[in-house]
């Protein structure tokens, strides 16, 4: 299995969910806002769902290919580390 690139600037903007299969091959979908999500019995069911959850627009969903792996956390190296605060006594 390989991994899978997200590099150009419109994914990282305009696609909400992410739809592939995970170190145990099963179908996963991944939602940028960890709102939905979850495990699937096949790559239709998959897209289906994430289709459906991003009101039917197609730039929302990325899928990948059915040789491609997603991490634990695939929106990791797409997520803005949060800023840290500091305590003032």
């Amino acid at each position: 299995m390989r991994y899978p690139r997200k590099s150009h600037d419109r994914f990282r903007t305009c696609t909400r969910f992410l739809v592939g299969r995970n170190l145990e091959g099963c179908w996963i979908v991944c939602d940028r806002q960890r709102l939905v999500g979850g495990l699937f019995a096949d790559r239709e069911s998959a897209l289906h769902f994430a289709v459906t959850q991003s009101e039917h627009r197609p730039e929302a969903v990325w899928c990948a290919n059915d040789d491609d792996c997603l991490l634990t956390d695939p929106w990791q190296d797409l997520t803005a580390p949060a800023p840290r605060h500091s305590k003032r006594a």
